[in-house]
Protein backbone atom coordinates (compact mmCIF):
# COMPACT_ATOMS: atom_id res chain seq x y z
CA UNK A 1 0.00 0.00 0.00
CA UNK A 2 1.58 3.28 -1.09
CA UNK A 3 0.56 6.65 0.31
CA UNK A 4 -0.30 9.21 -2.37
CA UNK A 5 0.70 12.18 -0.19
CA UNK A 6 4.07 13.20 1.28
CA UNK A 7 6.07 11.57 2.75
CA UNK A 8 4.83 8.89 0.27
CA UNK A 9 5.51 6.00 2.65
CA UNK A 10 4.96 2.45 1.46
CA UNK A 11 3.36 -0.10 3.80
CA UNK A 12 3.75 -3.85 3.45
CA UNK A 13 2.35 -6.71 5.51
CA UNK A 14 3.99 -10.09 5.84
CA UNK A 15 3.48 -13.28 7.77
CA UNK A 16 6.38 -14.31 10.00
CA UNK A 17 5.39 -17.86 10.95
CA UNK A 18 3.37 -17.17 14.09
CA UNK A 19 2.12 -13.65 13.45
CA UNK A 20 2.03 -10.81 10.92
CA UNK A 21 4.09 -7.65 10.67
CA UNK A 22 3.52 -4.33 8.95
CA UNK A 23 6.60 -2.55 7.63
CA UNK A 24 6.79 1.12 6.72
CA UNK A 25 9.33 2.06 4.05
CA UNK A 26 10.52 5.62 3.66
CA UNK A 27 10.51 6.86 0.08
CA UNK A 28 12.99 9.32 -1.44
CA UNK A 29 12.03 12.32 -3.57
CA UNK A 30 12.57 10.32 -6.80
CA UNK A 31 10.23 7.53 -5.63
CA UNK A 32 12.80 4.91 -4.72
CA UNK A 33 12.74 3.21 -1.33
CA UNK A 34 15.16 5.15 0.87
CA UNK A 35 15.07 2.96 3.99
CA UNK A 36 13.01 0.68 6.17
CA UNK A 37 11.40 3.10 8.59
CA UNK A 38 9.43 0.95 11.00
CA UNK A 39 8.22 -2.59 11.62
CA UNK A 40 5.28 -3.44 13.89
CA UNK A 41 4.06 -6.86 14.96
CA UNK A 42 0.37 -7.68 15.09
CA UNK A 43 -0.90 -10.14 17.75
CA UNK A 44 0.38 -13.69 17.85
CA UNK A 45 -1.62 -15.82 15.42
CA UNK A 46 -2.45 -12.91 13.14
CA UNK A 47 -2.29 -13.23 9.39
CA UNK A 48 -2.86 -9.83 7.83
CA UNK A 49 -3.56 -9.94 4.11
CA UNK A 50 -5.08 -6.61 3.05
CA UNK A 51 -4.27 -2.98 3.85
CA UNK A 52 -6.29 0.18 3.18
CA UNK A 53 -5.47 3.85 3.78
CA UNK A 54 -8.08 6.45 4.65
CA UNK A 55 -8.55 9.15 1.98
CA UNK A 56 -6.67 11.70 4.12
CA UNK A 57 -3.83 9.13 4.50
CA UNK A 58 -3.98 9.49 8.31
CA UNK A 59 -5.24 5.97 9.14
CA UNK A 60 -4.22 2.51 7.99
CA UNK A 61 -6.72 -0.37 8.24
CA UNK A 62 -5.52 -3.98 8.20
CA UNK A 63 -7.64 -7.03 7.35
CA UNK A 64 -6.45 -9.86 9.60
CA UNK A 65 -7.51 -13.14 7.99
CA UNK A 66 -6.03 -15.52 10.60
CA UNK A 67 -6.86 -13.30 13.58
CA UNK A 68 -10.44 -12.67 12.37
CA UNK A 69 -10.16 -8.94 13.03
CA UNK A 70 -9.64 -5.46 11.58
CA UNK A 71 -6.79 -3.34 12.95
CA UNK A 72 -6.55 0.47 12.95
CA UNK A 73 -3.26 2.40 13.05
CA UNK A 74 -2.77 6.16 12.93
CA UNK A 75 -0.27 7.38 10.35
CA UNK A 76 1.93 10.11 11.81
CA UNK A 77 3.34 13.04 9.77
CA UNK A 78 6.58 11.14 9.18
CA UNK A 79 4.70 8.04 7.95
CA UNK A 80 5.22 5.96 11.10
CA UNK A 81 2.31 4.04 12.60
CA UNK A 82 0.72 4.09 16.05
CA UNK A 83 -1.76 1.44 17.20
CA UNK A 84 -5.33 2.75 17.67
CA UNK A 85 -7.47 -0.37 18.03
CA UNK A 86 -8.53 -3.84 16.95
CA UNK A 87 -12.08 -4.95 16.18
CA UNK A 88 -13.21 -8.58 15.92
CA UNK A 89 -14.95 -9.61 12.70
CA UNK A 90 -18.77 -9.79 12.72
CA UNK A 91 -18.75 -13.56 13.33
CA UNK A 92 -16.31 -16.31 14.28
CA UNK A 93 -14.41 -17.60 11.27
CA UNK A 94 -15.34 -14.72 8.93
CA UNK A 95 -11.68 -14.17 8.00
CA UNK A 96 -11.30 -10.53 6.84
CA UNK A 97 -9.04 -10.57 3.79
CA UNK A 98 -9.27 -7.36 1.73
CA UNK A 99 -10.27 -3.82 2.72
CA UNK A 100 -10.97 -0.47 1.10
CA UNK A 101 -12.09 2.86 2.54
CA UNK A 102 -14.87 4.83 0.81
CA UNK A 103 -13.57 8.09 -0.76
CA UNK A 104 -15.56 10.12 1.81
CA UNK A 105 -13.71 8.33 4.64
CA UNK A 106 -16.92 7.39 6.45
CA UNK A 107 -17.04 3.68 5.58
CA UNK A 108 -14.69 0.71 5.52
CA UNK A 109 -15.57 -2.22 3.25
CA UNK A 110 -14.05 -5.57 4.19
CA UNK A 111 -14.28 -8.83 2.24
CA UNK A 112 -14.90 -11.72 4.65
CA UNK A 113 -13.27 -14.60 2.81
CA UNK A 114 -14.51 -17.62 4.76
CA UNK A 115 -18.12 -16.46 5.13
CA UNK A 116 -18.33 -15.10 1.53
CA UNK A 117 -19.63 -11.76 2.76
CA UNK A 118 -18.89 -8.06 2.58
CA UNK A 119 -18.85 -6.19 5.89
CA UNK A 120 -19.66 -2.49 5.74
CA UNK A 121 -18.32 -0.64 8.77
CA UNK A 122 -19.11 2.97 9.67
CA UNK A 123 -15.93 4.78 10.70
CA UNK A 124 -16.28 6.86 13.85
CA UNK A 125 -15.25 10.45 12.94
CA UNK A 126 -13.68 11.02 16.39
CA UNK A 127 -11.79 7.76 17.01
CA UNK A 128 -11.43 6.66 13.36
CA UNK A 129 -12.27 3.12 14.46
CA UNK A 130 -14.68 0.99 12.46
CA UNK A 131 -18.00 0.42 14.22
CA UNK A 132 -18.80 -2.96 15.75
CA UNK A 133 -22.31 -2.57 14.29
CA UNK A 134 -21.42 -3.50 10.74
CA UNK A 135 -23.81 -4.36 7.95
CA UNK A 136 -22.99 -7.74 6.40
CA UNK A 137 -24.06 -8.69 2.87
CA UNK A 138 -23.58 -12.05 1.15
CA UNK A 139 -21.51 -11.85 -2.01
CA UNK A 140 -22.95 -15.12 -3.32
CA UNK A 141 -26.41 -14.96 -4.92
CA UNK A 142 -29.13 -16.85 -3.04
CA UNK A 143 -29.46 -20.47 -4.13
CA UNK A 144 -25.94 -20.62 -5.55
CA UNK A 145 -24.06 -23.81 -4.73
CA UNK A 146 -20.55 -23.16 -3.45
CA UNK A 147 -17.69 -25.63 -3.36
CA UNK A 148 -18.07 -25.85 0.44
CA UNK A 149 -21.82 -26.47 0.34
CA UNK A 150 -21.44 -29.26 -2.23
CA UNK A 151 -19.00 -31.26 -0.10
Amino acid sequence: MAASQAPYSVYSCTWGGTSSYVAMMQVSANGSIASRGQSLEYASGSGVHGLALSPDQRYLYSADDNGNAVWTHEVKADGTLTYVGKLSAPSTGSDPRHAVVHPNGNYLYVVLEKSNQLAIYSIDPQTHLPSANSQVISVIPPGTITSESSI
